[in-house]
C-alpha cells in the first residue's frame, strides 16, 4: 500500500537546488554576489523539475530530497512477476481490473496494469495540487479515467491522506488485483527507482509514471501514439529523399574460384562486441583484396570484459558463410595440408589503403601462405577505397553478420515489450568504469572512485596515457557525459519526465549509479531489468552476448541518443542511417557541458538554456550527409559511423525520365544515368 501524505506542499526551491548540485557546488559563498547567484540558480532549477517548463503543461516530477528530510515523489508502484509470461486478453478501461490483458510478458502486463490506474493517478495529481497552494503545478490529468475502488482517504498520525492500492500483476495466473489498506502499509512512496533499488531479475519495476498521464495515449490496439503535435516531433526522423542502400555486386563481379587462393588469413578481433564487429567486416574486404581465404575470426577474451564467447556463440556462422560465398571463401579451420606451416605474424598499420594490402602484405602471404593478425580494430581506411571493397564491408556488416537465434529471440522480446509502453529512447549511456578509467573523466564521482580509476589506467599495459586532467577533457567535451547532465540534456532537447528509456551500457559506474538519471526519467529499463530471468540464463551472462541484445534494441528504438563517440555509438548510428537515418540525437558535448556549467552557476537562466541547447542540435539528428576524408584517419568520420558514400547512393527517380545515380568524387556531385538492368546494382 501507497500512502500521499496530505501535509506534503509543493517542492520548494532549495529541494530543487540540492537535487541538481554536484558535491563542489554545494558550498556556498558568503558574498552578496554569490548568494544572488544561487538564488537564480535554485528559480531556474525549479523550472527544470516541471514538464511545463517548456509550455508543455505535463505532470510535474517531483524528486527525492537529497538532504535529511525526504519528500516522496508522487507515484504508485506497480510490481510484475517475470517468472512466467502472461496471457490475458482485451484493453482493460481505466478503473475497471475485471478484464483481461492480451500482451504477453510480465512488461506487457504491467504496462496495462498502469492503465488500470490511471484514476487514481488522476485523484494523486489533484491532491498534489491542492496541497501545493498554488506553488508548483499538478497533473493535468482531468477525463483520463475514473478512480478505481479503494481510492480514498486515510486517516493517519498527521492527518488524512490519499491512499492509493498496490496494484498486483501476477505472471503465473495473469490476475489483476487491489489491496485495501493496511496496517503494516508504508506512510510514504518509496523513493525513486536508483541501482540500489532495482528489481531483480525476476520481477519487473513498472514506474508510476507510465500510469494515466502516460497509458491514457494507449489506442484501441495497445499500441501508443503521442498526445500532442510537439510531442511527435519528438520522435521523427529526420527528412530523407533520394537516398537508398546500395550494396548489390556489380555485374562485373567475379565468383572466387575454390583453388585459386593466394593463402590462409588468421585474425583476431579485439576490443569489445562492436570493436570486433567493425574489425571483422574490415577483414572480410581485406580477404577479398589479398584473394585470401579467412579463417573463422577468433573474438578477443582478453579484454576488460574477459568474455569467453567464439564466434558462433554469437553471430550465425553458416549464414555468415553463405552469405559471404560469393565474395571470399571462408574455411572454420586450416586445412590440414598448410596447417604444419610456418605462420606469419603481422600487426597490420592502422588505416591502411587498399595498396598496403593489395602490394605489401600479398606478396608475403603469397611466399608463407597462412599469415595472422593480432590485433585487426581500425587498420582498414575509411575512404580512397573502390566502391565494390566499400560494398563488401556493408553486406558484412548489414547483412552476413547476424546474431543467433538465442540473441535474436531475446532482444526481440525487449523491443517488444519496449514497444508496449509506447515510443521509446535507446539511450547509450558510455558511463562505465573501463571508460572513466582510459579517459581520465571522473566529474561527479567520489574521491575514492577517482583513485581506482587511475589506478586502473596506471595498471594497464596498452593504455599509453596515463596523466589526465579529467575536468580539461570534460571542458573540451571529450568526456561521456555524465547520468545528472545526460538528463538535463534529455529535458532540454524536450523529452518529458514520462519518456521511456531504454539503457545500451553495461554497468554505469558510481554509487550513484543511475540513480541521478532515473529520479527525472523514472521510466528507464535495461536488459537487467527487462528481461526474465530465463532470458537472462540463456545468455549466460556474457557481456558481448548482452551488448548484442543492446545493439538490437537500440538499432531497432524510435530515437537513439549516446553521450561518448565510442564504437558502439558508431556501429548503431551507422547502422540506423543505413535503415532510412533513423532519428540519432548526436550531443556537441563541449557545448552541452559549457551550457551546463552556466546554468547551474546561475549565469543563464532554463529557458536560456533549453533553447541553446535545441539550437545546438537542430542539425544534429542522423540526418544524411556525405561522409568526406580528413588529414587525419583518427578524426575524419567513421565509415561504419556513416556509410554514404560506400552503402548508400543518391537516386533520383522522376516518372517519364531516367533513372539518375549521384555520387559525391573529389568534392563534387557527379550523375550518371542507370539502364533499366542497372537498377538492380543501385
Amino acid at each position: 500500500m501507497k500512502f500521499l501524505p496530505s501535509s506534503s506542499s509543493a517542492l520548494p526551491l532549495e529541494l530543487a537546488a540540492s537535487s541538481l548540485s554536484d558535491q563542489q557546488d554545494s558550498e556556498t559563498s558568503t558574498s552578496s554576489a554569490a548568494g544572488a547567484s544561487i538564488e537564480r540558480r535554485r528559480a531556474a532549477e525549479s523550472l527544470f523539475l516541471s514538464d511545463s517548463a517548456d509550455g508543455r503543461g505535463d505532470s510535474t516530477l517531483a524528486l527525492q530530497n537529497e538532504r535529511a528530510e525526504q519528500i516522496p515523489s508522487p507515484s504508485t508502484t506497480l510490481l510484475a512477476s517475470a517468472s512466467t509470461p502472461g496471457t490475458q486478453k482485451g484493453l482493460p478501461k481505466p478503473g475497471d481490473s475485471s478484464e483481461a490483458i492480451a500482451l504477453d510478458g510480465p512488461l506487457g502486463e504491467a504496462a496495462q496494469a498502469a492503465a488500470a490506474v490511471a484514476g487514481a493517478e488522476a485523484a494523486a495529481s489533484a491532491v498534489i495540487g491542492a496541497a501545493g497552494a498554488g506553488r508548483g503545478r499538478a497533473g493535468r490529468n482531468e477525463g483520463e479515467g475514473e478512480a478505481l475502488q479503494g481510492v480514498g482517504l486515510h486517516s493517519g498520525p498527521s492527518g488524512s491522506s490519499l491512499v492509493i492500492p498496490t496494484l498486483t500483476v501476477a505472471a503465473s495466473n495473469a490476475e489483476l488485483s487491489t489491496s485495501p489498506p493496511s496496517a503494516s502499509s508504508s506512510s510514504s512512496f518509496p523513493p525513486p527507482p536508483s541501482s540500489a533499488s532495482s528489481p531483480s531479475s525476476s520481477s519487473l519495476m513498472l514506474p508510476s509514471a507510465i500510469g494515466a498521464s502516460w497509458t491514457s495515449g494507449f489506442n484501441a490496439s495497445g499500441s501508443h501514439a503521442p498526445r500532442r503535435s510537439s510531442e511527435k516531433l519528438l520522435w521523427r526522423s529526420p527528412k530523407v529523399e533520394h537516398i537508398e542502400q546500395c550494396i548489390a555486386r556489380s555485374k562485373t563481379h567475379k565468383v572466387p574460384a575454390k583453388s585459386a587462393t593466394n593463402g590462409y588469413l588468421l585474425v583476431t578481433a579485439n576490443g569489445g562486441l562492436n570493436q570486433m564487429r567493425a574489425a571483422i567486416c574490415d577483414m572480410v574486404a581485406v580477404a577479398r583484396i589479398m584473394n585470401a581465404t579467412l579463417v573463422v575470426p577468433e573474438l578477443d577474451h582478453t579484454s576488460f570484459w574477459s568474455d569467453p564467447s567464439e564466434f558462433e556463440d554469437i553471430f550465425d556462422l553458416e549464414h555468415f558463410i553463405a552469405t559471404l560465398k560469393d565474395d571470399i571463401r571462408v574455411v572454420r579451420e586450416l586445412p590440414r595440408r598448410v596447417a604444419h606451416r610456418r605462420v606469419l605474424e603481422k600487426f597490420p598499420i592502422s588505416w591502411s589503403p587498399f595498396s598496403y594490402y593489395r602490394e605489401d602484405l600479398l606478396l608475403r602471404l603469397k611466399k608463407h601462405r597462412v599469415m595472422r593478425f593480432p590485433l585487426t580494430d581500425s587498420r582498414l581506411a575509411n575512404n580512397g577505397m573502390p566502391e565494390s571493397i566499400q560494398r563488401l564491408r556493408c553486406r558484412a556488416n548489414y547483412r552476413a553478420l547476424r546474431y543467433t537465434d538465442t540473441i535474436s529471440r531475446v532482444a526481440s522480446n525487449l523491443v517488444a515489450r519496449m514497444r508496449r509502453l509506447g515510443p521509446y529512447i535507446a539511450l547509450h549511456l558510455r558511463y562505465e568504469k573501463d571508460m572513466l578509467a582510459f579517459t581520465g573523466c571522473d566529474h561527479g564521482l567520489m574521491h575514492w572512485e577517482s583513485g581506482e580509476l587511475r589506478a586502473m589506467r596506471l595498471n594497464n599495459s596498452r593504455w599509453k596515457e596515463k596523466d589526465i586532467d579529467g575536468a580539461a577533457r570534460r571542458t573540451e567535451g571529450a568526456c561521456p557525459l555524465t547520468p545528472k547532465e545526460t538528463a538535463l540534456f534529455l529535458r532540454a532537447m524536450g523529452f518529458p519526465n514520462k519518456t521511456v528509456i531504454y539503457i545500451a551500457a553495461g554497468d554505469i559506474y558510481g554509487s550513484k549509479g543511475l540513480a541521478e538519471l532515473t529520479r527525472y526519467y523514472p521510466n528507464t529499463f535495461t536488459h537487467s531489468t527487462l528481461a526474465t530471468a530465463e532470458e537472462l540464463a540463456a545468455l549466460g551472462g556474457f557481456q558481448n552476448r548482452l551488448a548484442a541484445v543492446d545493439y538490437t534494441v537500440a538499432v531497432e528504438s524510435d530515437v537513439f541518443a549516446y553521450t561518448y563517440e565510442g564504437n558502439m555509438a558508431r556501429a548503431v548510428q551507422g547502422h540506423r542511417r543505413f535503415e532510412g537515418h533513423r532519428k540519432t540525437i548526436i550531443p556537441d558535448r563541449e557545448a552541452v557541458v559549457r551550457l551546463i556549467d552556466q546554468f547551474k552557476t546561475g549565469e543563464i537562466s532554463w529557458n536560456t538554456f533549453r533553447k541553446q541547447i535545441r539550437k545546438q542540435h537542430k542539425g544534429r539528428v542522423g540526418g544524411p550527409h556525405q561522409r568526406e576524408a580528413g588529414e587525419n584517419p583518427k578524426l575524419e568520420e567513421n565509415f561504419y559511423a556513416n556509410p554514404l558514400p560506400g552503402c548508400m547512393c543518391e537516386v533520383i527517380r522522376q516518372p517519364g525520365k531516367a533513372v539518375r545515380a549521384c555520387r559525391m568524387e573529389g568534392g563534387q556531385r557527379k550523375c550518371r544515368e542507370v539502364a533499366e538492368e542497372e537498377e538492380a546494382y543501385i
